[in-house]
């Protein structure tokens, strides 16, 4: 389904997954925390039509996590970016979960010509609202308390995260609990985390900043949301779909904050279909 690499990325030694033969490239960035398993349900059908990248941020999954860097989203950012130039992909489709959409937003804006779409699955980071677990990590010492890894609690977050909570496998518990247990994972999570996260919410200068350069966003945007998502509330989606130029929503019943993996047949169907209406659009340009 895929082959699984590794590159250097400005010293830092960066996991991702390839698939896909033909068509311009796809870009999958995950969320905070997590890795390029956010993607298991959809790189096989994303792939039949374009070729698929999906990279662990560094600070998460398998990537190196350096306890000197700047875990700033612009950082992160500009991670993608290099990753995409060593990779030779001159431009790309992005598609960006939870913070990995927030980051796909910055990408946009940083390097509108390299960006051919965005597709943006209930990105944090948008208004103000966040889920209070994660507020209340971003206080010193508390934080390291709350986030240490253990079976309980990441059952507990992915129980939060699904809005069925059956489809919350041992098997998915176990996957995760082992990548956040890796040496320096839970620190670089806090550090990204308390970049742009406080007790009342996300940082309101960092989201008035967001906000008011939405309207530079040059490319066409599809914007997913689940209805039922506790983590960044679905209100928030219409904020994009207001300040967005070219955008639209589609808000995912019954779902919580990971649509990608919770209505995957739906997200990917809609996914690929948005991708080609984008190709033909700049192909007649």
């Amino acid at each position: 389904m895929y082959d699984e690499r590794f590159v250097d990325i400005s010293g830092i030694t960066t996991r991702y997954r390839r698939s896909g033969q033909a068509g311009r490239p796809i870009v999958l960035v995950h969320g905070i925390g997590s890795s390029v398993e956010d993607w298991d349900r959809n790189i096989a059908s994303l792939s039949q039509s374009h070729i698929v990248y999906a990279l662990d941020l560094v600070g998460c999954g398998r990537s190196g996590k350096p306890a000197d860097f700047d875990y700033s989203l612009e950082n992160l950012a500009a991670f993608v970016l290099e990753f995409m130039s060593v990779l030779g992909i001159e431009a790309a489709h992005l598609v960006g979960f939870s913070l990995g959409g927030h980051v796909a937003l910055k990408c946009a804006l940083a390097a509108p010509e390299r960006v051919l779409s965005l597709v943006l699955s209930d990105p944090a980071g948008i208004g103000r609202e966040a889920i209070f677990n994660f507020r209340l990590a971003t206080v010193r010492g508390l934080g390291e308390v709350l986030t240490r890894p253990t079976r309980f609690g990441m059952r507990s977050l992915l129980h939060a995260a699904y809005h069925d909570r059956s489809k919350v496998t041992d098997a998915m518990v176990e996957e995760r609990l082992s990548l956040a247990r890796l040496p320096g994972a839970q620190a670089a999570f806090l550090k990204m985390l308390r970049g742009f996260t406080g007790l009342r919410g996300f940082e309101p200068k960092r989201v008035a900043e967001l906000q008011a350069n939405l309207p530079r966003v040059s490319c066409p945007a599809l914007v997913i949301w689940g209805k039922q998502d506790r983590f960044v509330p679905a209100a928030h989606a219409r904020i994009l779909e207001q300040r967005l130029p070219d955008c639209r929503v589609e808000i995912y019943d019954r779902c919580g904050h990971l649509p990608q993996a919770e209505q995957s047949e739906r997200f990917n169907r809609e996914v690929g279909d948005f991708v080609t209406a984008t190709e033909r659009t700049l192909q007649a340009v």
